[in-house]
């Protein structure tokens, strides 16, 4: 009597065995921390003609981002582009342009990771001559309007020519600092 129900009971508690299983994989597979750890960076958008604007706090553009190419991962909010052009134009400084071959865009678009073959312009103001730069690669602040860079630059405009290893540029405040091996070569006034 006991063998014919321990035999009645072994399929049930095996179905019930085999269903807590089935409950526990299908929890497990779809756990974060899970997915987290073994997820591959894979992109989830793809767009050829990219073009975003950023706006400001008062609702006016401040920048316009160009590229080739965008490939936008989820994992992290972050894109690629492929022969990336930003235009900053914010209200009383001068425009600023960017360029690269490619770039890495982080969460949110406030900072852009430009490298090879990287130019950038700052246009002429009533005060200042225009500011051009060659460098490998520039890191830029979007929203506060900082580019920074550790490696070798030229910059140049029509009074003078900079080669420097790194610089700071403070847009808001036209403001370059110069890190190292600084090679000011000035253009004499024809008079």
């Amino acid at each position: 009597m006991i063998v014919d129900n321990a035999a009645r009971a072994f399929p049930v508690l095996l179905l019930g065995l085999l269903a807590a299983l089935a409950f526990w994989l299908d929890r497990a597979s779809t756990m974060p921390e899970v997915i987290g750890k073994n997820a591959v960076h894979e992109p989830d958008l793809l767009v050829t003609g990219f073009t975003a604007t950023g706006y400001g706090e008062n609702g006016k553009p401040f920048f316009r981002l160009k590229a080739d190419s965008m490939t936008h991962y989820q994992e992290g909010d972050t894109a690629d582009l492929k022969m990336a052009r930003l235009v900053r134009t914010f209200p009383g400084s001068p425009d600023l342009t960017v360029s690269g071959s490619r770039a890495h865009v982080t969460a949110r678009g406030n900072e852009i990771f430009f490298e090879k073959d990287v130019a950038m312009q700052r246009a002429a103001t009533a005060t200042s001559l225009p500011l051009n730069a060659q460098t490998t690669q520039l890191w830029l602040d979007t929203k506060n309007g900082m580019a920074r860079t550790n490696q070798k630059a030229l910059l140049w405009s029509d009074a003078q020519r900079t080669q420097t290893t790194g610089f700071d540029y403070n847009h808001e405040e036209a403001l370059l600092h110069l890190h190292a091996n600084v090679n000011i070569d000035y253009a004499r006034k024809k008079h």
